[in-house]
């Protein structure tokens, strides 16, 4: 490390589903360094890509610090976790992987999720949640059913940060808000829903202890420390899920009339609520917040990042690439429509056997308009679920920006004017990975308390207001297709 006097940092990890991303934030919540490392993502990945993809994201960061310090090092005084939720890492006795973690992206198994909200209905106030495909009441009930000597081997079900968690400390414990994440968890009680898993027959041992998200489970190990290039013996905390770390790290967990829009593999639209509220139609989320007695209503759509990449791809082309070309391309596509749903869809629709198609295609349209379109789709895709949403009762008057696809000035103006509200960010731009730094900072009582640590992102400034074009029509003619 350079000489100089070293600056007191925290390093948020969040273990995302297709890399993982490490951010140094000092005692004022000022990020001093971000950095990602890629990991396969998919319905089942091995623990050791994760792993790997840690390792090399907590060691770029730390050289990035060295390199943009002017000579000064930084000295890790803890380390907070997030990561993607709904995920199910099945660990022996040892805390070792029994197999691949299976993620929030193992969708299929329709029998499955209609056998699981059959025995769920009577408790679906609790759960405050739709039975939807890749929430772990699905996964372990299909496990039960079809691998049940995995079951019967394990000793605890993990979300993927809790199974970073155990890895790093050797304490597997989660917190509140994955546990809601779970359709496992009662919202109203504040505790696993023993008689829900009881009626799935699992056995509720698996389960681990819940702990406060901003509390320590353990030093770091020694042999994880060489690994990191950390000191040995740092605390870690608990950690949140990656939502709800991200309204955290952005500051929309204390912007009144504030929701949040995260463009990722998925896409989420969230606004804090304090006591439970349910969704009468049961088409959004509601889990647990970043704060005590907080609550946040979601919007999920798989729709997002994950059909874009998808597109990418299919036309190779780079991410610069598609969007020079996609918006070379007049609004409207000329009348073409994509429906993006890749891996079937969450809100609105709550149905995994949707596919993606073009739709309305002529020797008109070429690369130029298949691209346009595909993005387009997208953005309807979100609109659909903001309205599911607003529905609910949780409107809001501005967005704020969080995770990392929504950072082209021309994407951006296209999601304003669809969801027709402004788009806010804030200067430090790390929303989950920031959110879990700050959790680490509140375990060394940098902050007094959570709202002084969200005080830190400052007020959220506009950088995108609707208006440039109006999407009226083609938003009216991607709902009219038949899906």
């Amino acid at each position: 490390m350079a000489g100089g006097p070293r600056v007191a940092v925290t390093l948020g990890i969040d273990l995302g589903t297709g890399s993982s991303k490490a951010v140094l934030v000092d005692a004022r919540g000022r990020v001093v360094a971000g950095c990602a490392a890629a990991h396969p993502a998919g319905a089942e990945v091995d623990t050791e890509a994760w792993w790997r993809s840690v390792v090399c994201a907590v060691r770029a960061v730390h050289r990035a610090a060295a390199e943009g310090g002017a000579g000064r090092g930084v000295r890790v005084r803890a380390v907070g976790l997030t990561g993607q939720m709904h995920g199910v890492v099945l660990v022996g006795r040892g805390l070792d992987p029994m197999a691949p973690a299976v993620t929030w992206a193992d969708t299929g198994w329709p029998e499955t999720v209609a056998e699981v909200a059959e025995l769920a209905a009577p408790y679906a106030l609790d759960l405050g949640n739709p039975v939807v495909a890749g929430m772990p009441a699905v996964t372990l009930r299909r496990l039960c059913r079809y691998r049940p000597w995995l079951l019967d081997g394990a000793n605890l079900v993990l979300a993927p940060k809790d199974w970073l968690g155990a890895r790093l400390t050797a304490v597997a414990v989660t917190d509140p808000t994955d546990a809601s994440a779970t359709l496992l968890w009662d919202l109203r009680a504040g505790c696993w829903h023993w008689a829900l898993l009881r009626a799935l027959q699992l056995d509720a041992a698996l389960l681990p202890a819940v702990a406060p998200s901003d509390a320590v489970r353990g030093p770091l190990l020694a042999s994880a420390a060489d690994e990191l290039g950390l000191p040995a013996g740092i605390p870690v905390t608990v950690g949140r899920g990656d939502t709800a770390a991200a309204l955290l790290g952005s500051g929309a967990a204390g912007v009144p009339g504030c929701a949040q829009l995260t463009v990722g593999t998925g896409g989420q639209l969230c606004r804090i609520a304090g006591a439970p509220r349910q969704d009468p139609t049961r088409r959004t989320h509601l889990f647990s917040g970043p704060g005590p007695g907080q609550h946040y209503a979601m919007a999920a759509t798989l729709s997002a990042g994950l059909a874009m990449e998808w597109v990418r791809g299919l036309f190779g082309l780079s991410w610069p690439g598609l969007y020079a070309e996609a918006f070379g391309c007049p609004p409207g596509a000329a009348g073409a429509v994509f429906q993006p749903y890749v891996a079937g869809e969450r809100t609105p629709y709550l149905d995994p056997s949707l596919t993606a198609s073009w739709c309305g295609l002529g020797p008109a349209h070429g690369r130029p308009q298949l691209l346009r379109s595909a993005l387009e789709g997208c953005a309807f895709a979100l609109r659909d679920a903001w309205d599911a949403l607003c529905a609910a009762g949780h409107d809001a008057a501005i967005l704020l920006l969080a995770g990392g696809g929504s950072t082209d000035p021309r994407w951006r103006q296209l999601l304003a004017d669809v969801l027709g509200r402004p788009l806010a960010g804030t200067p430090h731009g790390a929303g989950s990975a920031r959110g879990a730094a700050l959790s680490a900072a509140l375990a060394l009582g940098w902050f007094g308390d959570l709202p002084s640590a969200v005080a830190t992102s400052g007020p959220p400034s506009v950088i995108t207001t609707p208006g440039a074009h109006d999407y009226t029509g083609s938003l009216a003619r991607f709902r009219a297709t038949p899906r």
